[in-house]
């Protein structure tokens, strides 16, 4: 009821507090839960940042403060340390979506260009612009910029400096003191998470930067907290040992260093803590990742307060590879400046010297001891070329560099030489003094090279231009001409500006199918392949075609490809190829036609490459078993040295002619042959073009005309000997027959005179052989008068052995093997005994002391199938005497001689040299052979071959009948025209009983028959007389005296007395000189004979 009392004011008061109690309750509510968004919205923007980049945050936080401003357009830009510069511009997502593409984006906007919105910055306080059209100041908005109605921008301010501004604009009402302390709430709190956002990203970045500066430089930190025995370890750490967690244990840590270390280790660590020692180690260890072998280096320190070991590990394998690499490297460096070949030498920046390599005492001739440093680098230049050395080494202190200058240069003994000097400056790297390093190469040796390089290079251009071919070079690469010689512009007619215009695309130089289109193919070829060489149809500047032959090269030159093109005028050798064409077509034509065997050989290796078919008929080969093979391989040389020998001939000659040889045909046979050969080349092969001329039947032939030849010589000569024989003989046996008759008649004589009686023997002893050495030589000349007989070899020197035993003596012991059945020859007894008694004695002087001689006799025949031993033998019968000793022998030389008259090996006066010479003259009168068979210590034999009698109708004569009486009483005319012998022989018949008339010529022998009345019973005449002969004159007395008997005597050799008649069958004869007896006998022999 009261409250109905109360008054009307009252209540409208009581309302009104009401009303304001409500609205301060509702304010509070409003603010209350302004607070709590602040709150909620502070945590989802910490919360967002978390999670999203800084950029992404500002633009959250705008859209948030867009959102409870009810604004379109919201955007935040961070104000720079310099307060002029906007950076880091962020809009809002429907700013960016619907009403502006933003300028100069993420790029710093200075202030001063910035338009109204950016007044907070320049008044720094809050600014609300809700007529933004009618602000004086403002600026154009950018096009596509939507129309700002109004706008709200507030600065966030940071130690009195303005760090950010962010601002709102378009909200559909007034923007209010309220929305100025949302925006300036938010914009804090937009700060403060942006800047929380920037400390984590900065201490995120700076972690990695330093967990990349600990990689990098391969360190790491650990600590040891005392007490609780465990180590907090780095990322860096944790890398370098290999363990995983960002905690280990000790047994972990201590596992890890190779066992040789841990005991130091542990001891460092006890000395830093227990005794504040340093510690400061290098060990090793095994990582357990990866099983490598680390080099570690490790510092600690020891805070006692905290008990806290802090250190710090380095990774230091590759520094002590390094450092071994620099070992290694300035050991290298020691041993390059050793045994480098250049002189290298370092001075200082006053150019005194500070190191001198080995090599540079011995170029400038200073002994390894001597001392030479601080010597000026001037000092070893010439006088001459001081003020260019000082220039150059101005040059190098200004440019730092000196590059291949050559010097002249003195040696300590004054001798200089041409050094080429490269040189450097070096500065220290700590400041200290620049020092000059000069490095000088003698090139003495190579200047000479270099002068003789040009020589040769003007050589090769006078070569170049002097050639008679056609020389191009070209580009390898283009084809384009370089250059050409004198001789190609002479070749194709043009000059020379003209033939460098040319090039292989040019028609003037060929034509087709020879174009340049195959031109480029043979350079390509010479590229890859090697040097060409081909035929081209060339052109002439006038237009004349010709031929040429083109030799194509790849060469580099001065390290360029070129294309060397050598160009020969093939013009006269077409011609000569086809001469040579055709004469080899006549050449093939006469090859092969040839009667004369030919061949073509190659001279390299030898193989027939061609014969003709004489040559094959001449070997007994087919075409296909000779081309292609060696004749030595063929076998065809019968003596591969003659062969040597006509190649090395060939060699030296060039050709040989005639050249004898053999060969040796397919069939085995050997050919005598000629072959003429020369070296010749075919398409620059050389070949032996051979012609071999068979001339076996000729060698035969010549065989048989040498021996011919020696046989007529030796019957010249024994012609010679018998003439010479002859010519004495007639005479010497004239006299020889009186001085036998004399002594002979002197001996019947009764003679008291002992002494005399002894001369008159010698005398008739001395004429004995006399008589004898005339029939030798007279037998040796086959001039003897020979009075042949059938015989019995076997018998002749049974009769002959007694006395051929006294000649020899004891000491020989002599034998005859006879052949038994023995065939009979013909020939005189006394040259039976003559052949035996010269043999025998022969064979006895060739024996020295104890021997043996034997004879044997046998029958053998002669045919082709044996006439080995003298090809000269005539087939058929012969009995064979050979008389053979166990003597010294004889060479081959004497064998050849011992025929020969007057030769002898005996001393003088021991043999006249006719001994062999009559053998061999009494075989040869009676149609036999002589065959000699010695060795020097082996003897000799002596083969005697005489033919076998046959005639069956002779008897063999009875022995002469023995005149028991040699006296007479007939009545004998005596001719002789020698006056000692008519005289001598008279008297010799005479005191036989004869009658005697004795005439000196034959006529006077006719007269005397005549006018003699009685009977004449013999005739004892001479066959060579004046007038008329011994022959002649018995036939003219024949007339005279019918039953006159005759006996021819003389001295004369048998060929004179046969001229004359005497030697016919069953004529008497007696030859001079004979004594009293054989006249005797002969004269009754004759008388007495029965008709």
């Amino acid at each position: 009821m009261q409250d109905e009392d109360k008054s009307k004011e009252q209540l409208i008061t009581e309302l009104k507090a009401l009303r304001q109690r409500v609205a301060e309750s509702e304010k509070e509510k409003t603010e209350r839960k302004q607070v709590e968004e602040f709150a909620r919205l502070r945590l989802a923007l910490f919360d967002f940042s978390g999670s999203h980049s800084l950029e992404e945050l500002v633009q959250e936080t705008i859209d948030e403060v867009c959102a409870l401003t009810k604004s379109p357009i919201g955007f935040y830009h961070f104000v720079e340390s310099d307060q002029k510069t906007l950076s880091l511009q962020a809009w809002s997502t429907r700013t960016l979506k619907e009403f502006c593409k933003p300028e100069f984006k993420g790029a710093h906007y200075p202030i001063g260009k910035a338009g109204v919105w950016a007044d907070c910055a320049r008044e720094r306080r809050p600014v609300i612009h809700n007529e933004y059209s009618a602000l004086p100041h403002r600026k154009g908005m950018p096009e596509g910029h939507v129309e700002v109605i109004r706008q709200l921008v507030v600065p966030v301010i940071r130690s009195g400096r303005i760090v950010a501004i962010l601002g709102i604009g378009n909200k559909p009402s007034n923007y209010t003191e309220n929305d100025v302390e949302i925006v300036s709430y938010l914009a804090d709190v937009a700060w403060e998470v942006t800047e929380r956002k920037r400390a984590e990203e900065s201490l995120r970045l700076n972690e990695r930067r330093l967990h990349r500066a600990e990689v990098v430089a391969c360190f790491g930190n650990w600590e040891l907290i005392r007490g609780d025995h465990k180590m907090k370890a780095s990322e860096g750490a944790r890398i370098i040992y290999g363990l995983e967690g960002s905690e280990w244990s000790m047994p972990e840590v201590q596992s890890v260093p190779l066992p040789e270390y841990r005991g130091m280790l542990d001891n460092a660590l006890k000395g830093l803590i227990e005794e504040g020692k340093p510690y400061n180690v290098e060990f090793k260890i095994r990582r357990p990742t990866d099983g490598k072998i680390i080099d570690i280096h490790s510092i600690a320190e020891y805070s006692s307060e905290k008990e806290v070991v802090f250190g710090v590990i380095q990774d230091i394998t590759e520094r002590k590879r390094a450092e071994a690499g620099l070992r290694e490297s300035e050991e290298l460096y020691r041993t390059l400046v050793r045994l480098s070949p250049d002189a290298i030498s370092m001075a200082d920046q006053n150019g005194l010297l500070t190191f001198s390599s080995p090599k540079a005492r011995q170029m400038f001739g200073h002994s390894p001891d001597e001392e030479i440093l601080g010597r000026n680098l001037l000092s070893s230049v010439v006088p001459e070329e001081q003020e260019k050395a000082s220039a150059n080494i101005r040059h190098l202190m200004t440019e730092g560099t000196l590059t291949a200058t050559e010097f002249t240069l003195l040696k300590k003994d004054g001798t200089s030489f041409i050094g080429e000097v490269n040189a450097a400056v070096i500065h220290s790297p700590d400041g200290g003094p620049m020092r000059i390093i000069i490095i000088t190469r003698d090139v003495t040796e190579r200047k000479r090279a270099e002068d003789a390089l040009r020589q040769s290079e003007r050589n090769y251009r006078e070569i170049f231009n002097t050639a008679n071919d056609a020389i191009f070079v070209h580009d390898a690469d283009t084809g384009t001409i370089l250059d050409v010689n004198d001789s190609m512009l002479h070749l194709f007619g043009f000059s020379r500006e003209e033939a460098l215009r040319l090039s292989p695309n040019d028609s003037s130089l060929g034509t087709s199918p020879y174009s340049a289109v195959e031109v480029r193919q043979w350079m390509a070829k010479a590229i890859e392949e090697g040097p060409q060489v081909f035929e081209w149809h060339a052109r002439k500047k006038s237009g004349e075609l010709f031929w040429v032959e083109v030799a194509l090269k790849s060469a580099d030159i001065s390290g360029q490809r070129r294309m060397l093109a050598i160009v020969r005028d093939m013009t006269e050798r077409k011609q000569a190829e086809d001469s040579l064409r055709e004469s080899e077509e006549r050449f093939s034509k006469f090859f092969r036609a040839s009667p004369v065997g030919t061949s073509i050989a190659r001279w390299s290796d030898g193989p027939i490459v061609d014969a003709n078919d004489a040559f094959l008929r001449l070997f007994g080969y087919t075409r296909q078993e000779v081309i292609g093979h060696n004749p030595f391989e063929l076998g065809m040389w019968a003596n591969p040295d003659e062969r040597t020998h006509m190649v090395e001939t060939l060699q030296k000659l060039g050709g040989i002619q005639d050249f004898e040889t053999r060969f040796r045909r397919k069939s085995g046979e050997i050919m005598d042959a000629l072959i003429s050969a020369e070296v010749i080349e075919v398409a620059g092969q050389r070949y032996i073009l051979g012609l071999t001329h068979d001339i076996t039947e000729r060698k035969k032939a010549i065989e048989e005309k040498k021996k011919l030849e020696a046989q007529l010589f030796q019957a010249q000569k024994m012609e010679s000997v018998g003439r010479l024989a002859g010519g004495v003989a007639h005479d010497f046996n004239n006299m020889l027959g009186v001085i036998i008759g004399r002594a002979e008649m002197a001996l019947q004589l009764d003679i008291s005179n002992h002494k005399l009686q002894h001369n008159l023997q010698e005398i008739l002893k001395a004429a004995l052989r006399s008589a004898d050495l005339t029939r030798q030589l007279l037998a040796f000349a086959r001039k003897q008068t020979a009075i042949p007989k059938i015989m019995d070899l076997n018998d002749t020197i049974s009769g002959m052995l007694q006395m051929l035993r006294r000649l020899i003596g004891e000491d020989i012991d002599l034998s005859c093997v006879p052949g038994l059945d023995l065939w009979k020859v013909k020939i005189d007894p006394s040259q039976v005994d003559q052949i035996l008694a010269n043999l025998v004695v022969n064979a006895c002087d060739a024996i020295s002391e104890a021997g043996a001689i034997t004879m044997i006799t046998e029958n053998v025949v002669i045919d082709d199938s044996n006439r080995a031993e003298a090809p000269e033998f005539i087939p058929g019968q012969y009995v064979l005497l050979t008389v053979s000793d166990t003597g010294a022998g004889m060479s081959q030389e004497v064998r050849e001689n011992i025929f020969e008259p007057f030769f002898t090996t005996k001393e003088l006066g021991k043999g006249t040299g006719l001994g062999l010479s009559t053998v061999y003259g009494i075989v040869k009168q009676n149609d036999g052979f002589i065959y000699v068979a010695s060795e020097p210590g082996k003897g000799t034999k002596f083969k005697i071959y005489l033919p076998r009698f046959k005639a069956e109708t002779e008897q063999i004569p009875s022995e002469e009948i023995t005149v028991n009486r040699p006296t007479g009483t007939e009545t004998i005319l005596l001719v002789e025209d020698d006056e000692a012998i008519l005289n001598l022989s008279k008297t010799i018949l005479e005191n036989l009983g004869y009658a005697v008339f004795a005439a000196h010529n034959p006529v006077y022998a006719l007269h005397l028959a005549k006018e003699h009345p009685g009977d004449i019973h013999l005739l004892i005449t001479d066959v060579v007389m004046p007038e008329m002969n011994g022959r002649e004159l018995a036939e003219k007395l024949s007339t005279i005296c019918p039953n006159l008997k005759y006996l021819y005597m003389s001295g004369y050799p048998a060929d004179v007395i046969a001229h004359h008649g005497i030697l016919d069958v069953g004529l008497n004869f007696i030859q001079k000189p004979f004594g009293k007896d054989d006249l005797a006998a002969k004269v009754r022999q004759v008388l007495d004979h029965l008709e």
